[in-house]
């Protein structure tokens, strides 16, 4: 139900001391990751109420019903399975265009920087796939 999902995503982990709040566009809620992490930062820009690494996302988004998809939009969820990293990698879909989209992450560049990159849709390794809403 809403209520137990809002609730889960009540957190009990946040930025080391001095690090400051949520990331810019984030929401109220903090997260059970762990900063610097690519996952601590998109669900700091969407309420994701399971646990696991990266690659495991777009399955436990399947698992709590949410919509998933092969085409990216915008404020979606992009997942990378292990061939990104040993642990996969997410991101924040912030625009799409014709050829690909564009997607803020943290993790990427370096431990706990934010970027934001263009990937075409011919980039390898290809996303497992989107989470919306």
């Amino acid at each position: 139900d809403r209520g137990e999902r809002r609730e889960r995503c009540v957190a009990v982990a946040g930025p080391p001391a001095g690090g400051g709040g949520p990331v810019k566009g984030g929401g109220s809620w903090v997260t059970l990751f762990s900063y610097g992490s690519c996952t601590w930062y998109v669900a700091n820009r969407r309420c994701i109420p399971w646990f696991g690494n990266a690659w495991e996302w777009y399955g436990q988004a399947k698992a709590y019903g949410y919509a998933v998809g092969s085409q990216p939009r915008v404020g979606a969820v992009v997942v990378w399975d292990q061939r990104m990293s040993g642990w996969g990698h997410v991101g924040y879909v912030e625009s799409v265009q014709g050829n690909g989209f564009t997607v803020s992450e943290m993790n990427y560049n370096a431990w706990g920087q934010i970027d934001t990159r263009f990937v075409p849709y011919s980039a390898s390794p290809t996303p497992t796939g989107f989470i919306y809403g």
